[in-house]
């Protein structure tokens, strides 16, 4: 359901209802994310998006191969 986009700045571009997908849950309702899908996981290569001073992972990943 979710992924990494590999231009963000594109992918904010497209149309919402191209970015709409849903899923239905156990419990039987239906959800719709959006823009939400590819939104999460940039913050793990931004993580000021979401106001954290963390390193990003790739600063992680750098630093664990540097050590």
């Amino acid at each position: 359901m979710g992924y990494v986009a590999m231009d963000y700045e594109k992918e904010l571009l497209k149309e919402s209802a191209s970015l709409e997908k849903s899923m239905e849950l156990d419990d039987g309702s239906v959800i719709t994310i959006g823009s939400e899908r590819f939104k999460c996981p940039e913050a793990l290569f931004y993580p000021s998006l979401i106001g954290s001073d963390s390193v990003s992972i790739q600063e992680c990943v750098y630093n664990s191969l540097m050590k």
